[in-house]
C-alpha cells in the first residue's frame, strides 16, 4: 500500500476551527517530525498575506506569513492564529484547535493471523500520542529477508489508501523463509490524498516489488510492529489429474489438485494439456482455456477426444487465482497464443502427463489361422478388422527373412493379409505378428505352410 507523506498531501478547504471568527478556515496537518503544520485557506473576497501568531493562551506577535506555517516545536496546548486583510479592510482571523503535543507511538502495531503461506492476517494499528487530537493512521503489511527488517516489501496491491486500522492479506508463496510485520503511519484527519482507483491483489505468486514508504527505523509520524517469522515453507499437496478413458471419441477431465496453502476463499483453474511425447516440451498445447477467450473449453469442463490426439499423451493444469480477480480476455488472438501450456510456477501447477497415449476407441480385431490357404501363389494369412479407421503393422518371418508391412484399414472394412508363397522358399512355417498403432492389441501365431 503507497502511503503519500504528509509534505505532499493535497490542501483542501475544511470547515473552521470552533469558536473562529473570520469567513475562512485553518487545515490541521502534521510534519514530517511530528510537530505541527497549518494551511490557511482564506475566502476569495480577503487579500494580503496570511499572517501568523502563537496564542498560549494569549496571541503574540506575528511570527510567519504565509499560506503555510510550520511552527516546530510547540508547548501543548497551544493554539494558533492566522489572520488577514478583508475586502473593505477590516482584518479576519481565524483560530486552531490546541495542539496536545509532538507526535509519538506508544504501542507499535501487530498482526494478528496465522503467519503462513496462503492464510489470511491482519495488521491492528498501535496508539499514539499527541497531534490535534482527531488524528488518524494506516497501516500496512511488510515482508522482510531477516529478523532485524532489511530488504522489506510490501504486501498486497500497493495502490489503495486504506482508512481502516485493519489490513488483511494473504502472505504469497515467494516469502517462505522471510519474516513478516506490521507498520503505520499517522496523519492529520484534514489531509488530503488524491482519489485512487482501486487495484486488485497481484495474482498468488506474482508479489508486488514495491518498497515501505519510510526507513525502517521510522519517523515521528511513522511506525514499525516487530516482525514474526520466519514465513514456513509452502506445504506439499497433490497434483492435478486427467480423468476418462483416453481413447478417440470419449470424454476426459481435469480435476484439481488440493493446495493446502492456496488463500481462502481462492480459485482453482483446470485444464488439460496434451504433449506428443511423455515429457513437457513447446509443442504441448491446452485442450481447455486456463483463463476466458482464447476458442477453448472453459476451465474444468470435459474435453472430448479426437483423432488428432492419437498418441499424444495428457496431464492436467492447475492455477490459482483469488476469488474476486477480474479475469482478463486473450491477449492475443491468435490460436496457439490460446493453446499455449504456461510454465509451473507458484501459481501454476503441471500434473503428470499419463503413462500411456491416447488410442483407438474401439479394439481391433487379428485373426491368425493355424494353417495358411494358397490360391494361385498367395498366401493368406490373417484378416484384419477394424470399427473406425485403424492402421496396422504386420511382421511375417520365415526361411530366414523378415517381411514388415503397413497396412490402413478403413472404417468398417476387413482386410486380409497376403504373401506370395514363393518368398518363402521350401519353409513349411510362418511366424505372424499384428500389432496396431494406438493400441494394445497384439495377435502372434505361428502359421502353417501348404
Amino acid at each position: 500500500m503507497v502511503v503519500l507523506s504528509t509534505v505532499a498531501a493535497v490542501t483542501i478547504a475544511v470547515p473552521a476551527a470552533a469558536g473562529a471568527d473570520g469567513p475562512w478556515s485553518v487545515q490541521h496537518l502534521l510534519a514530517p517530525d511530528g510537530g505541527p503544520l497549518l494551511t490557511g485557506n482564506p475566502a476569495p473576497a480577503t487579500s494580503g498575506p496570511v499572517r501568523w501568531r502563537a496564542c498560549a493562551p494569549d496571541c503574540g506577535a506575528v511570527v510567519a506569513e504565509g499560506p503555510t506555517f510550520a511552527p516546530g516545536p510547540t508547548v501543548p496546548g497551544t493554539t494558533f492564529e492566522a489572520s488577514t486583510t478583508s475586502g473593505d479592510g477590516s482584518t479576519a482571523a481565524v483560530r486552531s484547535r490546541p495542539w496536545t503535543g509532538p507526535v509519538a507511538a506508544a504501542a507499535p502495531p501487530t498482526v494478528r493471523g496465522e503467519v503462513r503461506i496462503g492464510r489470511v492476517f491482519a495488521a491492528v494499528a498501535g496508539t499514539w500520542t499527541g497531534g490535534w487530537g482527531d488524528d488518524r493512521s494506516v497501516t500496512g503489511l511488510r515482508a522482510c529477508r531477516t529478523r532485524e527488517g532489511t530488504d522489506c516489501r510490501l504486501l498486497g496491491a500497493g495502490d489503495v489508501f486504506a482508512t481502516t486500522s485493519d489490513t488483511r492479506r494473504a502472505i504469497d508463496p515467494a516469502f517462505a523463509g522471510w519474516f513478516v510485520g506490521a507498520y503505520e503511519q499517522r496523519y492529520a484527519q484534514e489531509t488530503a490524498f488524491p482519489a485512487v482507483a482501486p487495484a486488485p491483489d497481484p495474482v498468488l505468486g506474482t508479489p508486488v516489488d514495491r518498497r515501505p514508504p519510510f526507513t525502517a527505523t521510522g519517523t515521528p509520524t511513522s511506525s514499525y510492529g516487530p516482525l514474526v517469522g520466519p514465513v514456513p515453507p509452502s506445504r506439499t499437496g497433490t497434483p492435478p489429474r486427467v480423468v476418462g478413458r483416453l481413447a478417440v471419441g470419449r470424454r476426459v477431465t481435469p480435476r484439481p489438485g488440493t493446495w493446502p496453502d492456496a488463500p481462502d476463499g481462492g480459485r482453482i483453474a483446470s485444464a488439460v494439456r496434451a504433449c506428443p511425447t511423455r515429457r513437457d516440451t513447446p509443442r504441448c498445447v491446452l485442450l481447455n482455456g486456463l483463463e476466458a477467450g482464447g476458442g477453448l473449453p472453459d476451465p474444468g469442463t470435459a474435453v472430448r477426444l479426437g483423432t488428432r490426439h492419437l498418441g499424444w499423451y495428457l496431464g492436467a493444469v492447475d492455477r490459482h487465482r483469488p476469488a474476486d480477480a477480474v479475469v482478463p480476455g486473450p491477449t492475443d488472438s491468435s490460436a496457439d497464443a490460446s493453446r499455449a501450456v504456461p510454465a509451473p510456477d507458484l501459481v501454476t501447477v503441471l500434473g503428470p502427463l499419463s503413462a500411456e497415449p491416447v488410442g483407438l476407441g474401439f479394439t481391433p480385431r487379428a485373426s491368425v489361422p493355424p494353417r495358411a490357404t494358397l490360391r494361385r501363389g498367395v498366401l493368406r494369412l490373417a484378416t484384419i478388422r477394424c470399427v473406425g479407421r485403424c492402421v496396422a503393422r504386420v511382421t511375417v518371418r520365415g526361411a530366414g527373412r523378415r517381411v514388415p508391412r503397413r497396412i490402413a484399414v478403413r472404417a468398417g472394412r476387413a482386410v486380409t493379409v497376403a504373401e506370395r508363397r514363393s518368398r518363402f522358399g521350401s519353409a513349411t512355417t510362418v511366424r505372424v505378428t499384428v500389432r496396431f498403432d494406438h493400441s494394445r492389441t497384439v495377435a502372434r501365431r505361428t502359421v502353417r505352410l501348404p
